[in-house]
C-alpha cells in the first residue's frame, strides 16, 4: 500500500513539472517573440493529438 502512495505521489511530481516546464517554454517564447501565439497553440494541440493517439495505440497493443 506504501508504494501505491509513492508511486502517485511521483506522478504527480513529474506531471506538475511536466506542465510548469511546458508554461514556462511557453512564457519566454512568447516573450522573447520567437514564435507566435498560433504557432505555440498549434503545437499544443499536435502534442495533444500525439498524446491521445500514443495512448490508444498503446491499449490497442496490450488487448493483443
Amino acid at each position: 500500500m506504501n508504494q501505491f502512495f509513492n508511486l502517485c505521489h511521483w506522478q504527480s511530481l513529474f506531471l506538475f513539472c511536466g506542465v510548469m516546464l511546458a508554461i514556462e517554454i511557453t512564457w519566454t517564447s512568447l516573450y522573447l517573440g520567437v514564435h507566435y501565439p498560433s504557432d505555440i497553440l498549434g503545437g499544443y494541440l499536435l502534442a495533444i493529438f500525439w498524446a491521445i493517439a500514443g495512448g490508444y495505440l498503446t491499449k490497442v497493443n496490450v488487448k493483443l
